[in-house]
Order: C-alpha cells, then sequence, then structure tokens
C-alpha cells in the first residue's frame, strides 16, 4: 500500500471522529454548526452536536476586602445526543477566564500541581446556575463529556501580579429552562461564579447585644440568552426532528 493511499485512509479515520459539516441556514438564533464525533468516545461516528456559533457573556472585577477577583464568562446553546440512553439534551458550552479568588489555585500554585487535580479543584470552585422565572438559582451539573476531563483547553499564566486561569467546560441545560424563556418570552438567565461564606456582626434588637451569623454571598457574572436566540434554536432543532424533552 503506498503512502498516498495509507494518507487518504488516515484522513478519512480523522474526519469520522471529528467532522463539521457547513453550518445550517442562518435563522434568528444565528449560524448553527452541525459536529460529528468526540474526542473521548470509541463509537464517536454516532455523536451529533448543534452548536449555536452565536454567544453571550459578561465581564467583571471585584475588589473588595474579603474577595477580590476576576471573572469572564460566555455562553452558548448547544444540543448533542451524548447522553446516557441517546437521545438529544441541551448543553451550554462556557469560555471562562477567571483570577483571584474565582479560582481555587492560583496559577503559580498550578505549577507544582497535576493538571487534573488543579481542573478537578477549579471545577469545584466554579459553577453554572440557571435562574428560573421565580428567581430560584439551581446548579447545572457538569455533562457526561465534562465529567471525563472536567475543564476542556484548561491552560493558567502566572502574570505579574495574580496571573489567570482559562478553559471551556460544558454543563447540562434542563428542556425545562429553554421551555420556560419561551413561553416567557423571557431571556435565558444565567449567574457563572461561586458562593462565599462570610461572617456578618450586627446587634440583637431584643436586648441590643452584639450577634454574629454566617451568610452565604453569590460571587460571579450573570449572563443572559435573549428569547429571540433560545426560541431560534429550539425551532431550528424541531426542523431537524429533533426532540428535546429533559
Amino acid at each position: 500500500m503506498n503512502k498516498t493511499v495509507i494518507s487518504l485512509l488516515l484522513g478519512s479515520l480523522l474526519s469520522a471522529c471529528a467532522s463539521h459539516a457547513p453550518a445550517l441556514p442562518d435563522g434568528p438564533a444565528g449560524p448553527i454548526r452541525k459536529e460529528t464525533g468526540q474526542a473521548d468516545c470509541p463509537d464517536c461516528s454516532k455523536i451529533i452536536t448543534y452548536r449555536a456559533e452565536r454567544s453571550f457573556g459578561a465581564e467583571q472585577q471585584t475588589g473588595d476586602a474579603r474577595f477580590r477577583g476576576r471573572l469572564s464568562a460566555r455562553a452558548s446553546l448547544l444540543a448533542s445526543n451524548h447522553s446516557a440512553n441517546g437521545d438529544y439534551v441541551y448543553r451550554l458550552a462556557l469560555d471562562i477566564t477567571a483570577s483571584g479568588n474565582y479560582l481555587a489555585v492560583t496559577p503559580l500554585a498550578a505549577r507544582n500541581q497535576p493538571l487534573a487535580q488543579v481542573q478537578q479543584q477549579d471545577a469545584e470552585q466554579l459553577h453554572v446556575w440557571w435562574q428560573d422565572g421565580a428567581g430560584r438559582r439551581r446548579m447545572l451539573l457538569l455533562s457526561a463529556y465534562s465529567r471525563s476531563q472536567p475543564l476542556q483547553d484548561f491552560q493558567c499564566r502566572a502574570t505579574p501580579g495574580e496571573g489567570y486561569c482559562s478553559w471551556k467546560q460544558y454543563v447540562e441545560l434542563p428542556a425545562a429552562a429553554v421551555a420556560e424563556a419561551i413561553r416567557l418570552q423571557a431571556p435565558l438567565r444565567l449567574f457563572v461564579g461561586s458562593t462565599h461564606s462570610n461572617t456578618v456582626y450586627g446587634m440583637r434588637s431584643f436586648n441590643n447585644k452584639p450577634s454574629a451569623s454566617v451568610v452565604t454571598q453569590y460571587k460571579g457574572v450573570s449572563v443572559e440568552m435573549p428569547a429571540p436566540h433560545v426560541l431560534g434554536f429550539s425551532q431550528a432543532m424541531q426542523t431537524l426532528d429533533i426532540e428535546i424533552n429533559q
């Protein structure tokens, strides 16, 4: 077998495990890219993901006495059949850049620890919540793909000062979140960040004596996906005869 034939065969095998078809026709959700394959799947040709190329994000710099750091988060909507039963599910792909107290491990300390250990600690430090129409927050779990390697494209840079870390992560998005945004014609609201406990000191009103209580504070950024974008993505899936109920 000559080198040309071998090269063609190798190229075919690689494309079967990570191919990118042309984007679907542009609609309210913007371009939607079809991807075939997954890096950690033994039968990758059966895995299909539809990914909205448009993303939405926010950035915040915090510098109070007890908490400091910078957080940037961008989220895009996708649907994939890479699930336990092979049914399509909604997911969010997030691009994160974080520094300071948003990180469990500083970039400088990360140099001396195993990469997998640093990833796991940072994945447990920073979370994504869906905020429903009543204002309740529901933590979104890492997707099955992310659990095999908690954070994708993870890297830390110890720049002058505190440095920063950046990564991609995927979380499960309940179909109820998409349905509610469409029904209420309201943005799909997310909160990306972490929770921190602080002790608050004051005076008791009934006896005027000092008191102390522990409160949980959310530190992070709010990200909103406009309702027309969410509706457009859902309609695009329906056009492809893809039904998402979980």
